[in-house]
């Protein structure tokens, strides 16, 4: 999973990991996407968050996955819901066919770099599972009754997660397409309506978030988006020149070679630092920067974030001073 916020302030990160109990379990469309519900079972308090929200499960295999919480941050657990997808790298397949009530989990985070900031009017364009990280964001707004209009397209009516929820928002403007009634959501006619003191909010497949991108950038519109992979074209390149990284926890420095990942120099001390894409676009291997310049590679942290250098993904990023250290 990837986030780009064109425009926003620095997300909300928190690098604690906890063991979680999947407390309940249910089919949202049987066979297709499942929700979870991850609550502690000594009764500790789970770490607090903030819409836009994701947190990363380490699955029985290993695997680790991001996933969008799409519960209420008033919740004494955690909700998730995941689509299976049998072309994927195995993480939703695991969920669905292995993860049971009572399945201890180990969970990191919260992060947030898909903070909602709103706009005069907040439009939510969700595509399919795209809906889970738009839905605490209108709960809030209805909450503090600031209006917004939801755009939310897929295959067919029973394809479209979370309706049962978003019926209980009826003072607010949802518009629903079906690619089986070959209705699309017509991303130029809405953006003409909007104005420059507006926001756009959207998640789900590629298509849709480049066409919304580059609608929203040629008329001005503040657009954040949330990727679930990398941006067409955006492979990051490894090479570059060598430099030097130190460990600061552990005051080890290190060469990194110019045809060398940072993220694998940086295991060979710190053999547990998380990682999960390895393209610059999940955050899971996000880590601050003491000292030194980044040279960033990734596709989740904004320009504003970028600018401020005091974290990098490493798993893509390398430097862009002789020697950058590393709060690691």
């Amino acid at each position: 999973m990837t986030a780009v916020i064109l425009e926003n302030s620095k997300g909300l990160t928190v690098d604690k990991e906890s063991s979680l109990t999947v407390v309940r379990r249910r089919d949202l469309i049987p066979g297709k996407i499942v929700e979870l519900r991850l609550s502690n079972s000594r009764g500790e308090k789970i770490p607090s968050w903030e819409p836009g929200a994701h947190i990363e499960l380490t699955l029985p295999s290993g695997i680790v996955r991001q996933y969008s919480l799409c519960g209420d941050p008033s919740d004494d657990f955690y909700t998730i819901a995941v689509l299976r997808e049998d072309n994927s790298r195995g993480g939703s397949i695991e969920v669905h066919d292995e993860i049971q009530e009572g399945t201890e989990l180990m969970v990191r985070g919260p992060k947030n770099h898909f903070k909602l900031v709103p706009g005069n009017l907040t439009v939510f364009m969700a595509g399919g599972i795209g809906i889970t990280p738009l839905l605490p964001m209108m709960r809030l707004l209805s909450k503090q009754g600031k209006p917004w209009v939801l755009h939310y397209g897929g295959k067919s009516l029973a394809a479209l997660a979370y309706l049962d929820a978003l019926q209980l928002m009826e003072d607010n403007e949802i518009s629903i397409y079906l690619k089986n009634e070959t209705r699309r959501i017509p991303v130029s006619d809405i953006v003409s309506t909007l104005s420059t003191d507006d926001a756009i909010y959207v998640c789900g497949p590629e298509s849709m978030i480049s066409e919304v991108e580059k609608v929203g950038a040629e008329s001005g519109i503040r657009v954040c988006l949330e990727r679930f992979g990398p941006a067409p074209g955006d492979k990051p390149e490894i090479n570059g020149e060598s430099f030097e990284v130190e460990l600061a926890r552990s005051a080890k420095v290190l060469t990194v070679p110019a045809d060398t990942r940072l993220i694998d120099i940086v295991r060979t001390v710190v053999p547990s630092v998380p990682f999960s894409c390895e393209e610059g676009y999940c955050g899971s291997c996000e880590t601050g920067v003491l000292e030194g310049v980044p040279d960033h590679r990734d596709s989740i942290l904004s320009p504003q974030e970028k600018s401020n250098n005091d974290c990098m993904m490493i798993c893509v990023g390398r430097s862009m001073t002789p020697r950058l250290v590393l709060d690691i």
